[in-house]
């Protein structure tokens, strides 16, 4: 029995000696570690290699393993930031600002809408600058005047012995007539025609020089009440038509002469002596008479209204003033 009870205790010793034993000869393997001082938990004191391997987290492949972009940072930020976090868009206090939608629209009328084209073959616009004088399509002068501050819509040009000649469409008494030739230089003219223009432009620039022409019609009507104020004028006008006549009389006579033979051409040759004679005593008139109208102009030109000084020219000059202003476009 005692054997028996000896047996036990001595097994007893044993097991414990088996498990005892290790952790006094490497404390370091069963040793249970302390969490660190930053919360992270402690490690587990002893595992085996294959366990640890399976417990280790593995970093996923693909876009869960991406790291998510960092929001803008203001300028201001710290550079010493790591991992900013994502901040929500600053409110501004700006309201958004719709978008801007440009028309093209009209704030004016149009020229053509007041005074229609004349047609459409137009190439050219104008207004005629002063009285004007015009002829028809075959050259044959009319016997009026285009009036100064006429519109007129030019569709060709040509030349001729007075100079470039504009073919033109003029607007008269409400409606259009023609064509007329006109002589370019008493013409202002823009190109094209006057679907882009402001009909108040238009009309603007032909009162303008309507005003102009009106300007030169009372300084004609000025010389010519100086003139017939002079008492050698009636004289003089009637010594040089007679001069005048007796020329062109010379000219035809010298035509038929160099045309003619035999009788015919001595009895021509005879009246042009005749006519040569009187032409030169009527020259020498004609020299005298203007000595004398000249003589008593100057004597008398202080009593000639002077255009600059006349009250009817000064208030169609303050109009054109006014106008002038407004046709800016028009180089004026």
């Amino acid at each position: 029995m005692s054997f028996f009870v000896k047996y036990l205790a001595v097994a007893a010793i044993c097991s414990i000696a088996v498990y005892v034993a290790p952790t006094f000869i490497r404390p370091d393997l069963y040793a249970e570690k302390t969490a660190p001082s930053n919360g992270t938990p402690a490690e587990p004191a002893w595992m085996p290699e294959e366990a640890a391997a399976a417990a280790t987290p593995v970093a996923p492949e693909g876009p869960a393993a991406r790291a998510r972009p960092a929001a803008p940072r203001p300028l201001a930020a710290a550079a010493s930031a790591k991992t900013p976090a994502v901040e929500e868009p600053a409110e501004t206090g700006v309201e958004e600002v719709p978008e801007v939608i440009v028309e093209n629209v009209r704030n004016y009328t149009p020229s053509t809408k007041r005074i229609r084209a004349s047609g459409s073959d137009v190439t050219h616009w104008g207004v005629v600058i002063h009285d004007a004088p015009f002829y028809d399509s075959d050259g044959k002068q009319r016997a009026d005047k285009l009036p100064g501050g006429t519109l007129v819509e030019q569709t060709a040009s040509k030349r001729s012995s007075r100079g470039e000649m504009a073919t033109c469409r003029a607007w008269r008494q409400g409606g259009w007539t023609g064509s007329y030739l006109v002589a370019t230089a008493d013409l202002i003219r823009f190109g094209g025609g006057r679907e882009e223009v402001d009909a108040d432009d238009v009309d603007n620039l032909c009162r303008y020089y309507g005003l102009n022409a009106a300007v030169e019609r009372r300084k004609e009507e000025l010389v010519q009440k100086a003139v017939a104020e002079n008492p050698h004028y009636n004289a003089l006008k009637a010594k040089a038509e007679s001069y005048n006549e007796h020329r062109k009389r010379a000219e035809e006579l010298t035509a038929r002469r160099d045309m003619s033979k035999g009788a015919a051409r001595s009895k021509i040759i005879a009246e042009l002596a005749k006519l040569k004679n009187a032409e030169a005593r009527e020259a020498a008139e004609v020299q005298k008479l203007t000595a004398k109208y000249e003589a008593w102009k100057q004597a008398h030109s202080s009593g000639i209204a002077d255009p600059a000084s006349d009250s009817v020219c000064k208030g169609y000059l303050r109009q054109m003033d006014k106008l002038r202003p407004r046709l800016a476009a028009f180089g004026l």
